[in-house]
């Protein structure tokens, strides 16, 4: 959701790295420091207040995403098996409810 609003903003290269301070130059630093700080504050509050301290004191948009990206972009196979274990056994009141949905096997 937040690739897609960042995209819809015209912002997505502060965090995939396209749209650095050394590419844009002295003319454009004022308008970058500006939009730089836009998009901070934009995943910031999209943040849990336990992961702020780690990330609130980076210095650019696309250190905070990495150090996001570095947390949560891993996979767990043991997660990932009781998520489809909790599916595959789903009941509602005393019948049980058979639903398996084809994204959990492309975790």
């Amino acid at each position: 959701m937040m690739l897609l609003a960042l995209e819809c903003k015209n912002k997505l290269g502060f965090i995939d790295d396209t749209i650095h301070l050394a590419i844009v130059g002295k003319d454009l630093e004022k308008q970058w420091d500006h939009c730089n700080a836009l998009v901070k504050s934009w995943i910031t509050s999209n943040v849990s207040k336990e992961f702020l301290s780690s990330i609130l004191f980076r210095p650019d948009a696309y250190s905070v995403w990495n150090d996001l990206k570095e947390k949560f972009d891993r996979v767990n196979p043991t997660r990932i098996y009781h998520l489809r274990k909790q599916v595959a056994t789903l009941t509602q009141g005393v019948s049980p409810v058979s639903v398996y949905y084809s994204k959990l096997k492309d975790l």
